[in-house]
């Protein structure tokens, strides 16, 4: 026995195994032999008070609180240990959401050392629920045990766990309220989209279910998935490989050689609980490059029921919509993007750094603070902020992205790449409720213009009567600067009668403020038109990339891709030449442009 304090990994075993009474006989040798050894005083802790006779109960106590170095650490590892019991009775008389949480609460302060404690009695009551049927209630203690375990989860759990999933053929219940879904877009179109623009040379998942989502993939893809038995719905090509084992124990063992590429496009569908989900962020971030795409589903659920961390709907999200605040908080740096997708959104997480170990630091901090049940915030019930699936600022990242795998570009050009987009994330969520929204669009050949946003040009096309009614060839163009009025004349010749006016005021999405346009025909027979003002200049329509603002004091332009067009009425009989005269200015201005819409949404 003696030669046993020398062999820690015996002695887990021992206590793994609940042996109690050798704990309480390795006690009776010297004090000499036995020495300050903490993790074995605190075994010695636990097993006096599992044994039976009081009088070595108490010695065994008193011997193991003379292990340690704070009698303090040993009175606080006794409380978890009565916790644990308490935890039980609790369990027993059907309060199981009150008995989870003390034990929650227990292995949150003293961790592993408490699994022989609570694991057998709780792994004994989910087969009782299996052997009668209560699928549901078994299944829930099993997610129970791996909610309390985390990281440390065996992997039998996920087996039972897999096992009483496919028994279970009644559902979680709910009502149709609190199951419904949304969303404009399917999940897997949206996947599909990705991989057909960006191309990935490997796809990486967490959580295959049917498979639907892997098979998308024409690179390799690997999937991790902690069912070792798949219902696959669907047959996966040969570039697919699936790992069965829980997303922990995967980084654990076998990430280093599976991920030694760096995944290109990867998505998290794991455990719907958001720590799972934060660690399989986390670890993927390590083997990241700046390119890579991480995709997160679940963020957004349509009924607060859906978002509880106890499972009680058939559509359910449980609380992945924390990473939301807890990413925006702790790393700042990320371009998160939102999208209305069906069936309960997605996140896109851009500009990772495969060095930044914030949110591993932060980790416990973050469990302190979320890892409860919180009341879903109504912006998140609502999606306030997030795009639609085919917003063009979703092809805009993807570009950017792709662009930056080509290039091999580093982290900090992508950085500046994506700061890009923020100001016209930010005012999308804005204008998420504004009737008539329109799309928010930084193509490719533009990008350098938005990082300047310095010069634009503005061109007017003077309308043929044959050959099509605009074209390049008879257009007139001047080059101005952002922010700064402007009257500029342009002479046209030849312009055909009684055909509107094209006038395109910039270049690029950006917002138009026009105060006057002047039609002055250079040939009698025709009068000189004038548009002053708001109500005047509103007969002028949009066309193209352009959205006319409701204003009551401005004529307002939006542009919100590269080709806002204006066309302007004219009655001109004759045609011939003439002079048009445009006062007006362009902005970048994201304030401007930000109060701008809220104006128009609100006499909307």
């Amino acid at each position: 026995m003696k030669d046993l304090l020398s062999k820690p990994l015996q002695l887990e075993a021992m206590w793994e195994n609940c042996e109690w009474s050798f704990f309480s006989e390795i006690t009776k040798l010297p004090l000499a032999d036995l020495k300050k050894n903490d993790r074995l005083g605190l075994m010695v802790l636990g097993a006096a008070l599992q044994l039976d006779e009081p009088k070595s109960a108490l010695q065994t106590l008193h011997r193991g609180l003379k292990l340690l170095d704070s009698k303090q650490r040993g009175f606080e590892f006794i409380a978890s240990l009565i916790d644990i019991q308490i935890a039980k009775l609790f369990f027993l008389q059907g309060e199981q959401r009150r008995a989870v949480s003390i034990i929650q609460e227990a292995w949150n302060r003293d961790g592993y050392l408490l699994t022989p404690l609570f694991y057998e009695f709780l792994v004994g009551e989910a087969e009782l629920r299996v052997q009668s049927g209560s699928y549901r209630t078994a299944i829930q203690v099993w997610q129970d045990v791996a909610m309390i375990m985390q990281q440390d989860c065996p992997d039998f759990i996920y087996e039972r766990l897999s096992y009483t999933y496919r028994l279970n053929k009644t559902g979680f219940g709910g009502t149709k309220d609190e199951n419904l879904v949304r969303g404009d877009c399917h999940k897997h179109e949206v996947l599909r989209y990705m991989h057909a623009q960006l191309r990935p040379d490997f796809y990486f998942e967490i959580g295959v279910d049917g498979g639907k989502s892997l098979a998308l993939s024409n690179c390799r893809a690997l999937g991790v998935d902690a069912r070792p038995e798949l219902d696959l719905k669907v047959e996966l090509s040969s570039n697919c490989e699936i790992v069965n084992l829980s997303s922990d124990k995967f980084f654990e063992l076998h990430a280093d050689g599976m991920l030694s590429t760096a995944p290109d496009l990867a998505l998290i569908d794991g455990m719907h609980l958001f720590e799972f989900a934060l660690r399989d962020f986390i670890n993927l971030e390590k083997y990241s490059k700046p390119y890579t795409l991480v995709v997160v589903d679940d963020v957004f659920p349509c009924h607060p029921k859906q978002a509880e961390r106890v499972r009680q709907t058939g559509s359910w999200t449980g609380d992945i919509w924390k990473l939301l605040p807890i990413l925006k908080k702790y790393r700042p740096d990320l371009t998160l993007i939102t999208l209305d997708s069906y069936t309960t959104g997605l996140l896109l997480i851009s500009g990772l750094d495969s060095k930044n170990n914030q949110l591993s630091l932060a980790y416990p901090e973050i469990m302190k603070e979320y890892q409860r049940d919180i009341e879903v915030p109504s912006e998140y019930l609502t999606r306030i902020g997030a795009l639609r699936s085919d917003d063009s600022l979703v092809d805009s990242l993807l570009s950017i992205l792709k662009e930056a795998k080509e290039r091999s570009s580093s982290g900090k050009t992508l950085s500046r790449k994506l700061a890009t987009l923020k100001p016209f994330l930010n005012l999308a969520g804005k204008m998420l409720d504004s009737p008539g929204r329109p799309p928010l669009m930084i193509v490719e050949s533009m990008r350098k213009e938005i990082e300047e946003s310095k010069v634009t040009l503005a061109k007017l096309y003077i309308p043929q009567q044959v050959g099509g009614d605009y074209s390049e060839r008879y257009s007139l163009e001047e080059k101005i600067y952002f922010d700064e009025w402007y009257d500029l004349s342009f002479f046209a010749h030849d312009v055909a009668k009684g055909k509107k006016i094209r006038f395109d005021p910039m270049e690029g999405p950006g917002l138009v403020e026009i105060q006057r346009i002047t039609i002055n025909p250079h040939q009698g027979g025709n009068e000189v038109i004038e548009y002053i003002g708001n109500q005047e200049l509103r007969s002028i329509v949009a066309r193209g990339d352009a959205v006319l603002l409701e204003n009551n004091d401005k004529f307002l332009v939006y542009s919100y891709s590269k080709d806002p067009i204006l066309l302007i009425p004219w009655s001109g009989e004759k045609g011939g030449n003439m002079e048009i005269r445009v006062r007006f200015r362009v902005t970048r201005n994201t304030a401007e442009i930000e109060k701008a819409w809220l104006v128009h949404k609100e006499l909307r």
